[in-house]
């Protein structure tokens, strides 16, 4: 599990930098990430990397299942408004892992 608790903070510092390349390395060739509708993880990264370089994110905590091998990385972020000020947001990503510990489905859940 800690193996995968470190996967997830490696894609968490990656993600909340902007840097795509990185995150894209962490993903099998057909991994995909769900948010409003299901995308290719190439497809969903190239669609947002300019929105997200705009948002401020704060990693709260990544929790991990030994169970069901996946984690969830439990984070805030701030979306700047039209006026000028910010709204603090939630959100989860549930993580899956293939049998080489790459992502091979990321689930965004927010509030």
């Amino acid at each position: 599990m800690q193996e995968l608790i470190k996967l997830g903070h490696k894609y968490f510092n990656h993600f909340s930098k902007g840097e795509i390349s990185e995150v894209l390395d962490l993903f099998s060739d057909d991994g995909t990430v769900e948010m409003t509708e299901i995308k290719t993880a190439r497809e969903f990264f190239a669609d947002s990397a300019e929105f997200v370089s705009k948002i401020k994110f704060e990693l709260q905590e990544i929790y991990s299942s030994k169970k069901s091998g996946s984690i969830a990385i439990h984070f805030l972020f701030d979306l700047p408004q039209v006026d000028g000020s910010s709204k603090s947001f939630n959100a989860v990503d549930i993580v899956e892992f293939d049998s080489n510990n790459k992502i091979q489905k990321l689930t965004v859940i927010h509030k």
